[in-house]
């Protein structure tokens, strides 16, 4: 299923906590593509700082891609 392939690819690079607010972030991305930082902050109960660490750590990984601006734009999960 899904959730073996997202393991198999997560789960080498980060720590258990890590990898499921990680996935997490990438489940709300699919859901609404447009989702802001402040409302992914919301949702994961964290602070903004410390899910655009996640956001940068993702993208550095080529997870995730922002398509457009900033205002505008919207998330693409490829996976």
């Amino acid at each position: 299923g899904k959730g073996e392939k997202w393991g198999e690819k997560w789960g080498e690079k980060w720590g258990e906590k890590i990898l499921k607010r990680r996935q997490r972030i990438a489940q709300l991305m699919l859901e609404n593509p447009k989702i802001s930082t402040l409302e992914l902050a919301a949702a994961l109960n964290m602070s903004t700082s410390g899910v655009e660490k996640h956001l940068g750590a993702l993208r550095e990984t080529g997870l995730i891609r922002r398509i457009g601006p900033a205002k505008g734009g919207h998330w693409e999960v490829t996976l």
